[in-house]
C-alpha cells in the first residue's frame, strides 16, 4: 500500500467559501453523490452531547495506579453506546476529589470523618490520573475535568463540626496553586483528548460558590489565572458564573464592564479572555438558573412555570444570555439541569429550550442530573410552535429571533415532528454541532496530471459549533490496489457554524503533485483534532456527518464519503 501525506498550499488547494452557493466542477462531466438527508438518531462525535459522569471519587493518597471500574478502558468504550441512558457518550466527565491533600477537607474512613493533610498531590494519584487519561485516549473519547476539595458537597453539620453552611475545605491558596502546577504536565500531555477543563478547586463540588474563598473575587481571579497558565493555550477552561468572568476581565484588562454591558465587548478567540467559557450547573432550573445569572435587575430563584404570572421577571437573565450567545460561539457552554420540584418550569420546557439552546450554543449536558428533568424530556413529545415561511432550501427551519421569554421557541423541526420524537431525542441529537452533508459532486474523469475538483454543501443543524481546532483531510483510496493518498486541506471546520444556513466545502487537488496511479478512486473527507496523535492515520475522535445514507460514514477510516472518480 502506498501512502502519502501532503499539505497543499492555498494556491494548489482552491477554496470556494461563499455560503449558500455551490461551485460545480468546471468540466462537462460531473456527478452528484450525497442524497443530503439527515439521519434521525444519535451519533457519537467528539466534544458534544450528553455526558455520563464517570467519577466523583476522593483520590486516596495511596490509590492503586491502575484504573478500574468505570475508569477502565473497557468501561469507557462501553459508555460510547449506552442503551440504559438513551444516549451514546463521547465525553468522559470526571469530577475528582483532592480531599486527602487539604487539612480543611473531610473524607470518610472506617465509618468516621477524618481530615486530609495539606501537602503535595501524591505520586500515586498523579500516575493514576495519567493512566486514566491513557484510557480516554485509547477509548476514542474526550475528557472534561474538574478538581475539588469537597466532592460530595458536605456541610459542616454533615461532618459534625460547629457552624452552618458548606465546609471551608480548600487549603491555603499557595497549596491550591501548587496542586494546579502539579497537574500542568497532565493537561499538557493529554491536551489531544481534553475537551475543556472546568476551573473548579473552590467551593463544594468545585462549583466556585458557598465558601469564603469561592466568594472572594480576588481568590477566584488567582485560580483562573493559574488555570489559564496550566492548561495549554489550544484548550479552554470554564468558570461557574458570568459574573466571575466579568470580575476577572475587569481586573485583567482594567475595564469597567457590568453584567449589563459585558455583551458589548469584542474578544479575540486566541486571547486569554477568549479561552474562558461557562459551566452552568443550574441549567434552565429557574429564571436565574439558580443564581447563575446575577444581574441586579431582579432575582427570584423560585420563579416557576404555572406560578403567579407576576413571577415572570427575567430581565436579569437577558443581558447575560446575550453575552453567552456571543461568547459561546468559540467556547463551550453546558452543564447540568436543575429543578425546584416543579417540572416543567418556565425554562426547561422544550418549547423554550429549543430557542435558548440554539442561542447559547449549548454543547453538552449531564445525563443523570436532574433526573426529574431528564425523565420529563424522555416522556414528553417533541413539539414547538411552527412559524410561517420557516424553511430554507427544503433543509431545516430558520431560527426565530423571538424575545427572551418563557414559552417562546425556535420554529418546528420537521424531521423530529414527522418521526414522533421525544423532547429528549431532539435535545440529545442537537447538543453541540451536528453536520449534514447536503450534497457533493466531482469530476468523473481526471487525467493523472490534471485537477480533481470537488464541490459540496454542508450544514450544521446542531445547537452549537466546533470549538477546539480541527483539521480536514481528503483521502483518495484506489479501488484496485488500495493505493492511498491523504491530503491535509486548508478547509477550516471551525467555520462550519450553526449560525449560517449552508457552508460551501469546495476545493481542488492537483493530482500531478500526488504522483497518483491511474484507476478508480473513492474520495473521503476526514475531520479530526489538530492535536490528535497520528492524525492522518488515526480513526479516533473523527467527526461523523449525520447523514441518513449509511454509506457516507467509513468507521475504519474515520472519514465521510464524498464521491468517486476515475484517474486516467
Amino acid at each position: 500500500m502506498q501512502k502519502k501525506l501532503v499539505l497543499l498550499s492555498v494556491a494548489v488547494l482552491s477554496l470556494y467559501l461563499t455560503a449558500c452557493k455551490t461551485v460545480h466542477p468546471e468540466q462537462d462531466e460531473w456527478v452528484y453523490h450525497s442524497e443530503g438527508i439527515e439521519y434521525f438518531g444519535d451519533i457519537v462525535n467528539p466534544e458534544r452531547g450528553f455526558h455520563f459522569p464517570i467519577s466523583s471519587s476522593t483520590l486516596a493518597s495511596n490509590i492503586s495506579t491502575t484504573p478500574t471500574g468505570l475508569l477502565s478502558s473497557t468501561e469507557m468504550r462501553r459508555s460510547l453506546t449506552n442503551s440504559k441512558t438513551g444516549a451514546n457518550h463521547g465525553i468522559v466527565y470526571m469530577r475528582l476529589g483532592l480531599e486527602h491533600f487539604s487539612s480543611n477537607a473531610y473524607y470518610s474512613s472506617g465509618g468516621s470523618w477524618v481530615t486530609g493533610t495539606t501537602g503535595p498531590i501524591s505520586q500515586n494519584v498523579l500516575t493514576f490520573l495519567n493512566n486514566v487519561m491513557e484510557n480516554v485516549r485509547s477509548s476514542g473519547q474526550t475528557a472534561m475535568l474538574r478538581f475539588n476539595y469537597n466532592g460530595n458537597g458536605r456541610t459542616k453539620s454533615h461532618v459534625g463540626i460547629e457552624g452552618s453552611g458548606y465546609i471551608e475545605a480548600e487549603p491555603p491558596m499557595e497549596w491550591i496553586l501548587h496542586h494546579i502546577n502539579q497537574l500542568k504536565p497532565l493537561f499538557t500531555e493529554y491536551a489531544d483528548v481534553i475537551m475543556t477543563v472546568e476551573t473548579g478547586f473552590l467551593g463544594p463540588w468545585g462549583e466556585m460558590h458557598g465558601t469564603a474563598m469561592a466568594d472572594n473575587p480576588n481568590h477566584v481571579n488567582t485560580v483562573i489565572d493559574a488555570m489559564l497558565n496550566a492548561v495549554p493555550k489550544e484548550r479552554t477552561i470554564q468558570v461557574r458564573y458570568p459574573e466571575q468572568y466579568m470580575n476577572w476581565y475587569n481586573a485583567k484588562y482594567g475595564a469597567n464592564c457590568t453584567l449589563d454591558t459585558m455583551r458589548d465587548i469584542e474578544i479575540a478567540s486566541d486571547s486569554p479572555a477568549g479561552r474562558i467559557g461557562i459551566y452552568n450547573d443550574g441549567y434552565l432550573g429557574s429564571d436565574s438558573d439558580y443564581g447563575t445569572f446575577r444581574s441586579p435587575t431582579h432575582y427570584d430563584a423560585h420563579c416557576r412555570w404555572g406560578a403567579d404570572k407576576e413571577c415572570k421577571h427575567y430581565q436579569h437573565r437577558v443581558n447575560e444570555i446575550e453575552w453567552i450567545a456571543k461568547h459561546s460561539e468559540r467556547t463551550f457552554y453546558g452543564g447540568e439541569t436543575g429543578t425546584y420540584q416543579v417540572v416543567p418550569n418556565e425554562w426547561n420546557r422544550i418549547e423554550y429550550l429549543a430557542w435558548e439552546a440554539f442561542k447559547t450554543h449549548t454543547t453538552y449536558l449531564k445525563i443523570d442530573w436532574h433526573p426529574t428533568v431528564i425523565n420529563h424530556w424522555k416522556n414528553t413529545p417533541y413539539r414547538v410552535m411552527p412559524l410561517e415561511n420557516s424553511w430554507t432550501d427544503g433543509y431545516r427551519v430558520t431560527r426565530t429571533n423571538a424575545p427572551l421569554s418563557g414559552g417562546q421557541s425556535a420554529v418546528e423541526d420537521k424531521l423530529y415532528r414527522d418521526n414522533n420524537a421525544t423532547a429528549f431525542q431532539y435535545i440529545r441529537d442537537r447538543l453541540g454541532y451536528r453536520l449534514v452533508l447536503r450534497e457533493s459532486a466531482n469530476n468523473t474523469n481526471v487525467p493523472a496530471n490534471g485537477i480533481l475538483k470537488i464541490s459540496g454543501k454542508l450544514e450544521n443543524v446542531g445547537f452549537g459549533n466546533i470549538v477546539n481546532k480541527k483539521n480536514a483531510y481528503v483521502i483518495l483510496i484506489s479501488g484496485t490496489d488500495s493505493e492511498t493518498h491523504t491530503v491535509l486541506t486548508t478547509l477550516n471546520p471551525n467555520d462550519w457554524t450553526a449560525s449560517s444556513p449552508l457552508h460551501d466545502i469546495s476545493f481542488s487537488l492537483n493530482l500531478d503533485e500526488l504522483g497518483i496511479t491511474p484507476g478508480e478512486y473513492d474520495i473521503y473527507l476526514k475531520v479530526n483534532d489538530a492535536l490528535e496523535k497520528n492524525p492522518d492515520t488515526s480513526n479516533l475522535r473523527c467527526i461523523r456527518f449525520a447523514n441518513q445514507d449509511a454509506g457516507v460514514w467509513n468507521a475504519s477510516l474515520g472519514a465521510n464519503y464524498l464521491g468517486s472518480t476515475v484517474v486516467l
